[in-house]
């Protein structure tokens, strides 16, 4: 490993390193397959040092309702150590953390413009040329920090649900076998696709976010990475059950919504109002069907449009900006090839005729480089 990315790890290995018996410990980590295989990884971590801890999870990094449930949680729990991970908080989150002497570990990768202060924290971002998950970064932390289990495999399903697997594999530094092992280039082999599909269950259903995690823990304790799979008519029929009713839906409303297709500027938006919450599944069929556009899944709720958005081309961090210049309460998030905002409904046409203005300029005027 390079020297000068052990040195930014070690605040957060010496963090770990320095819990002890007396401390009670929240692990909170995103509501997602990259969020629920890093909380999945540090509770084998605290299990192994015999460390209390609870885990929970968030499906949103809204500010004023993260806040919130940071506070509640730490309260319930009467945790006196605060682990997030995959989570960005906000300034003012920070802030009130340092002001109440919160003592935390935040890992995570998203863009923040702030330096937190008085609180450890650490950022993929800073630390390999491409954004690697938070999964793998919880793991090599874990595993510097004393971690026993080979677990590699874990924060390889979660860089690859948040599609961060080859930016992600710097940091991991696996040998060679683990690679045929588990990887083909930038894919997983095609018996952990079942994993990383099954992890999908937690963008419909919150309440699937601790069943989840308790089946990944139980694959780490059993040593078998195709636990959760195995488990599919067993201790996971639910979840499979959920995502077969989720995937009929989802290609329902995919042939009955409304599409809004620029093929000059490649640009797709489906217009839906599912039961279930599958705007981020069916944006995922979209992008294998439309690789050179951006794809997009947008559903209103109380007069606003909240769009799930991939791309394999065009960053979106530089065009969902772009595209909601100038629109008041328009907010974005996420990756550079996967993300997500809300808008005014009424501001849609002006958001996809600026994104349009971003691709035209992109197409005509600068060399395409593909992202993966």
């Amino acid at each position: 490993m390079k020297q000068a990315i052990l040195d930014a790890l070690m605040p957060a290995i010496n963090y770990l390193k320095e819990l002890t018996l007396n401390d009670k410990v929240l692990v909170l980590g995103h509501g997602d397959g990259d969020g629920l295989t890093s909380v999945a990884i540090l509770s084998e971590f605290l299990d192994e040092r015999l460390i209390k801890h609870v885990c929970e999870f968030s499906s949103t990094n809204a500010e004023s309702v993260l806040l919130e449930r940071v506070f509640d949680l730490l309260a319930q729990t009467k945790a006196n150590k605060l682990i997030a991970l995959d989570l960005n908080f906000s300034e003012a989150l920070f802030s009130k953390l340092s002001e109440q002497g919160i003592n935390a570990l935040v890992m995570d990768h998203h863009i923040i413009e702030f330096a937190p202060k008085n609180i450890v924290y650490l950022n993929a971002r800073d630390l390999t040329q491409g954004v690697a998950s938070v999964s793998a970064l919880t793991f090599k932390v874990c595993e510097r920090a004393g971690l026993n289990k080979k677990i590699a495999w874990l924060a390889l399903v979660g860089a690859s649900s948040d599609r961060m697997l080859s930016s992600s594999l710097e940091l991991l530094e696996l040998t060679e076998f683990e690679l045929q092992a588990f990887a083909s280039g930038n894919e997983l082999d095609a018996s952990f696709d079942y994993v990383v599909y099954a992890l999908t269950a937690s963008y419909f259903d919150d309440s699937l976010n601790k069943p989840l995690c308790n089946l990944l823990k139980e694959s780490v304790k059993q040593n078998n990475p195709l636990f959760l799979f195995n488990e599919k008519k067993g201790k996971a029929k639910m979840i499979f059950d959920l995502l077969d009713n989720a995937e009929l839906e989802a290609l329902d409303l995919i042939k009955k919504g409304t599409r809004i297709m620029d093929a000059e500027n490649k640009t797709l938006v489906l217009l839906i109002e599912p039961k279930l919450r599958v705007k981020r599944f069916i944006v995922e069929i979209l992008r294998l069907q439309f690789p050179d556009f951006i794809v997009m899944c947008a559903s209103p709720i109380n007069g606003k449009l909240e769009v799930s958005c991939r791309s394999n081309l065009i960053d979106l961090l530089q065009s969902l900006p772009a595209a909601t210049r100038g629109i008041s309460g328009a907010k974005f998030g996420g990756h550079p090839y996967s993300g997500g905002l809300t808008l005014p409904k009424e501001k849609m046409p002006l958001f996809l005729s600026q994104l349009n203005d971003f691709c035209y300029d992109y197409y005509n005027n600068k060399e395409q480089k593909k992202l993966f």
